[in-house]
Protein backbone atom coordinates (compact mmCIF):
# COMPACT_ATOMS: atom_id res chain seq x y z
CA UNK A 1 0.00 0.00 0.00
CA UNK A 2 1.43 3.03 -1.16
CA UNK A 3 1.16 6.74 1.61
CA UNK A 4 1.48 9.64 0.89
CA UNK A 5 2.24 12.43 4.04
CA UNK A 6 0.34 9.62 5.72
CA UNK A 7 -2.42 8.78 3.51
CA UNK A 8 -3.59 5.87 1.37
CA UNK A 9 -3.00 6.69 -2.17
CA UNK A 10 -5.47 4.33 -3.76
CA UNK A 11 -7.59 4.38 -7.01
CA UNK A 12 -11.20 2.92 -8.07
CA UNK A 13 -11.80 2.26 -11.75
CA UNK A 14 -15.37 2.31 -12.96
CA UNK A 15 -15.23 -0.50 -15.92
CA UNK A 16 -17.97 0.82 -18.39
CA UNK A 17 -17.25 3.64 -19.97
CA UNK A 18 -13.47 4.13 -18.23
CA UNK A 19 -11.58 0.91 -19.05
CA UNK A 20 -13.74 -0.29 -21.54
CA UNK A 21 -15.98 2.08 -23.39
CA UNK A 22 -19.23 0.72 -24.63
CA UNK A 23 -21.75 1.17 -26.85
CA UNK A 24 -24.49 2.76 -24.33
CA UNK A 25 -24.72 5.70 -26.92
CA UNK A 26 -25.28 3.78 -30.11
CA UNK A 27 -27.72 1.83 -28.13
CA UNK A 28 -29.48 5.10 -27.06
CA UNK A 29 -29.88 6.51 -30.36
CA UNK A 30 -31.28 3.65 -32.02
CA UNK A 31 -33.93 2.86 -28.84
CA UNK A 32 -34.78 6.74 -29.38
CA UNK A 33 -35.01 6.52 -33.50
CA UNK A 34 -37.58 3.58 -33.34
CA UNK A 35 -39.69 5.11 -30.34
CA UNK A 36 -39.92 8.66 -32.17
CA UNK A 37 -37.36 10.93 -29.83
CA UNK A 38 -36.44 12.94 -32.35
CA UNK A 39 -33.60 15.56 -31.34
CA UNK A 40 -31.49 12.47 -29.67
CA UNK A 41 -27.84 13.17 -30.26
CA UNK A 42 -24.69 13.37 -29.14
CA UNK A 43 -25.27 16.57 -26.84
CA UNK A 44 -28.19 15.46 -25.32
CA UNK A 45 -26.67 12.18 -24.51
CA UNK A 46 -23.99 13.70 -22.64
CA UNK A 47 -26.12 15.82 -20.55
CA UNK A 48 -29.18 14.19 -20.13
CA UNK A 49 -28.59 10.39 -20.30
CA UNK A 50 -24.51 9.86 -19.52
CA UNK A 51 -23.41 9.42 -16.06
CA UNK A 52 -27.13 9.12 -14.77
CA UNK A 53 -28.85 6.02 -12.84
CA UNK A 54 -30.55 4.60 -16.21
CA UNK A 55 -34.33 4.97 -15.72
CA UNK A 56 -33.55 8.83 -15.11
CA UNK A 57 -31.83 8.71 -18.21
CA UNK A 58 -34.29 6.89 -20.38
CA UNK A 59 -37.04 9.31 -18.45
CA UNK A 60 -35.73 12.80 -19.50
CA UNK A 61 -35.35 11.28 -23.05
CA UNK A 62 -39.00 10.34 -23.07
CA UNK A 63 -40.05 13.39 -21.14
CA UNK A 64 -37.41 16.32 -22.95
CA UNK A 65 -37.34 14.64 -26.76
CA UNK A 66 -41.69 14.55 -26.58
CA UNK A 67 -42.22 10.68 -26.58
CA UNK A 68 -45.43 11.05 -24.06
CA UNK A 69 -46.47 14.09 -25.59
CA UNK A 70 -46.61 12.31 -29.33
CA UNK A 71 -48.13 9.27 -27.99
CA UNK A 72 -50.74 11.00 -25.63
CA UNK A 73 -49.71 9.03 -22.93
CA UNK A 74 -50.75 11.32 -19.80
CA UNK A 75 -50.95 8.69 -16.76
CA UNK A 76 -48.06 7.88 -14.55
CA UNK A 77 -49.11 3.97 -14.92
CA UNK A 78 -48.88 4.51 -18.89
CA UNK A 79 -45.58 6.51 -18.66
CA UNK A 80 -43.88 3.60 -16.48
CA UNK A 81 -44.85 1.20 -18.85
CA UNK A 82 -43.26 2.87 -21.93
CA UNK A 83 -40.16 3.71 -19.71
CA UNK A 84 -39.59 -0.13 -18.62
CA UNK A 85 -40.58 -0.43 -22.60
CA UNK A 86 -37.88 1.59 -24.26
CA UNK A 87 -35.59 0.53 -21.14
CA UNK A 88 -35.60 -3.23 -22.03
CA UNK A 89 -35.80 -2.47 -26.31
CA UNK A 90 -32.47 -0.25 -25.20
CA UNK A 91 -30.70 -2.91 -23.41
CA UNK A 92 -31.44 -5.94 -26.27
CA UNK A 93 -29.73 -3.32 -28.78
CA UNK A 94 -27.26 -2.79 -26.10
CA UNK A 95 -26.66 -6.93 -25.58
CA UNK A 96 -26.52 -7.12 -29.29
CA UNK A 97 -23.82 -4.71 -29.85
CA UNK A 98 -21.70 -5.98 -27.24
CA UNK A 99 -21.75 -9.74 -28.53
CA UNK A 100 -20.82 -8.12 -31.75
CA UNK A 101 -17.76 -6.89 -30.32
CA UNK A 102 -18.58 -3.01 -30.96
CA UNK A 103 -16.95 -2.39 -27.69
CA UNK A 104 -12.95 -1.41 -27.26
CA UNK A 105 -10.63 -1.85 -24.35
CA UNK A 106 -9.19 1.68 -23.07
CA UNK A 107 -5.59 0.73 -23.19
CA UNK A 108 -4.61 3.66 -21.60
CA UNK A 109 -6.38 3.39 -19.17
CA UNK A 110 -5.02 -0.10 -18.44
CA UNK A 111 -1.49 1.24 -18.93
CA UNK A 112 -1.97 3.77 -16.19
CA UNK A 113 -3.55 1.17 -13.52
CA UNK A 114 -0.48 -1.07 -14.41
CA UNK A 115 2.00 1.84 -13.78
CA UNK A 116 -0.03 2.95 -10.81
CA UNK A 117 -0.06 -0.71 -9.25
CA UNK A 118 3.53 -1.08 -9.58
CA UNK A 119 4.29 2.32 -7.71
CA UNK A 120 2.23 0.72 -5.06
CA UNK A 121 -1.39 2.71 -5.55
CA UNK A 122 -4.30 0.08 -4.32
CA UNK A 123 -6.51 -0.41 -7.34
CA UNK A 124 -10.06 -1.96 -7.97
CA UNK A 125 -12.30 -2.43 -11.09
CA UNK A 126 -15.71 -1.29 -10.45
CA UNK A 127 -19.14 -2.02 -11.86
CA UNK A 128 -21.67 0.37 -11.20
CA UNK A 129 -24.34 -1.06 -13.18
CA UNK A 130 -25.56 -4.68 -11.47
CA UNK A 131 -28.32 -5.10 -14.05
CA UNK A 132 -28.41 -8.52 -16.33
CA UNK A 133 -26.72 -6.34 -18.82
CA UNK A 134 -23.72 -6.19 -17.04
CA UNK A 135 -23.66 -9.61 -15.60
CA UNK A 136 -24.65 -11.46 -18.19
CA UNK A 137 -22.84 -10.41 -21.54
CA UNK A 138 -19.44 -10.27 -22.47
CA UNK A 139 -18.45 -7.10 -20.60
CA UNK A 140 -18.20 -8.87 -17.04
CA UNK A 141 -16.30 -11.61 -19.36
CA UNK A 142 -13.86 -8.90 -19.99
CA UNK A 143 -13.88 -7.44 -16.53
CA UNK A 144 -12.70 -10.81 -15.08
CA UNK A 145 -10.22 -11.07 -17.72
CA UNK A 146 -8.49 -7.58 -16.99
CA UNK A 147 -9.27 -8.01 -12.89
CA UNK A 148 -7.22 -11.04 -13.73
CA UNK A 149 -4.65 -9.73 -15.76
CA UNK A 150 -4.10 -6.29 -13.68
CA UNK A 151 -4.48 -8.35 -10.43
CA UNK A 152 -7.31 -6.12 -9.62
CA UNK A 153 -10.41 -6.74 -7.18
CA UNK A 154 -13.79 -6.42 -9.14
CA UNK A 155 -16.57 -4.56 -6.36
CA UNK A 156 -20.14 -4.58 -8.11
CA UNK A 157 -21.70 -1.29 -6.47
Amino acid sequence: MRLIDGHVIAFIWDFDGVIVHTPHEKAWAIASQVYGAGGFNHEFYRRYVSGRPRLEGDRLILELLGVYEKRNITTEADKERLLKELTNYKNRIYLSLIKRGEFKVNWDAVKFIIKAKRQGSSTYVCGLTTSYVMRHTLTPLLLSFLSWFLSLPIMWL
